[in-house]
């Protein structure tokens, strides 16, 4: 039987890892749920020191013990189009290395007619009639009340986690429907900030199947 792998992308930046505590804290989780028991290691002292102060993805494959770990330069991605793709049975609770599901979902939508330029696209997936994730971000919604995320994210990732205990965003339940009560859609990962500004405008989003324009 092959072993269930998982995927950490942390961020370096200024020749710092970027919230190792609630990596830690995720890799814990992993342990606790898959294998009953505490993590095997510590990624405070497993991973290696950024070798300078630009910015890098540092992502560690694991299972019981770590498999690979790589520092690869990072530039942040522009997002031009946005699909909403329905996926009502997709499940991604934990970060699996394995995300086929998600990629499957992101070449439909690339292979759309919609999309006859075939420029690159992002997807937001909705399950069950709400928002949960795109296939590379957790999502901040922003309006003149203030920046909310879905409450039902595929995967809650830290830097959502770390905006929501900074209390930055807060947490809401988000159906398609409530998207145009927003102006911007923000895009958030362990290597994009709300300060990155990588967002699209609601009006611009492609609601495909959902009817919308």
């Amino acid at each position: 039987m092959t072993e269930q792998l998982f995927l950490e992308s942390i961020k370096a930046k200024g020749g710092l890892l970027h919230n190792l505590d609630l990596h830690q804290e995720r890799v814990d989780r992993v342990f606790n749920h898959f294998f009953g028991q505490k993590a095997g290691f510590n990624l405070a002292s497993l991973l290696p020191k950024p070798p300078d102060l630009n910015l890098y993805k540092v992502r560690l494959v694991y299972g019981l013990k770590p498999v690979d770990i790589q520092i690869i330069p990072y530039e942040i991605p522009k997002i031009d189009r946005v699909f909403l793709v329905k996926a009502d049975e997709i499940n991604y609770d934990f970060k699996f290395l394995d995300r086929q599901p998600i990629n499957n979902l992101k070449k439909l939508a690339q292979a759309n007619e919609a999309n006859k330029d075939n420029k690159p696209i992002e997807v937001i997936i909705i399950r069950n009639g709400l928002l949960t994730d795109s296939s590379i971000a957790n999502l901040v919604l922003e309006n003149q009340s203030g920046l909310f995320t879905p409450q039902t994210p595929l995967l809650a990732g830290v830097k959502r986690e770390y905006l929501l205990r900074k209390k930055i965003i807060v947490p809401a339940k988000i159906s398609v429907g409530d998207i145009m009560l927003f102006g911007k859609i923000r895009f958030i990962n362990a290597m994009i900030d709300l300060t990155d500004d990588v967002f699209i405008k609601t009006k611009d989003l492609d609601f495909g199947a959902f009817g919308h324009s």
